[in-house]
């Protein structure tokens, strides 16, 4: 089943009843596309995401760089956990704060728990 809506002019698609083989099959390379139970979700980012998006590339950097942490921003990255969940933030930062090794941010709070299985 196919569905289509919009959210904050972001233009969404989500596909039910897939498998793995077919969300790793899928080049949509302006997209960003994720995996997980089933369903792949495919976002199409409109103007506002990409502003919002720079806005907290902005304090991130800003923050960390007041702070003296390392931070590494990876563009472009896919996580995931092969036949089971993928996820392809806009950006995925690591850094380092109290010895750990990495931690990846997100963007959007309602993705931080799924992000999480990542570390």
């Amino acid at each position: 089943m196919l569905t289509i809506g919009t959210q904050k002019s972001d233009r969404i698609s989500t596909i039910t009843n897939t498998t793995w083989a077919e969300y790793i099959s899928l080049d949509l390379p302006t997209k960003r596309v994720s995996f997980r139970n089933g369903v792949i979700t495919i976002v199409s980012p409109g103007l506002s995401h990409e502003l919002i998006g720079d806005y907290i590339r902005a304090i991130i950097w800003a923050y960390c760089r007041q702070n003296n942490f390392a931070l590494f921003p990876y563009n472009q990255t896919t996580l995931k956990e092969d036949g089971i969940e993928g996820k392809e933030p806009d950006v995925a930062y690591c850094f380092e704060i109290d010895n750990r090794l990495a931690r990846f941010g997100s963007r959007n709070k309602s993705n931080i728990r799924e992000y999480r299985r990542f570390n």
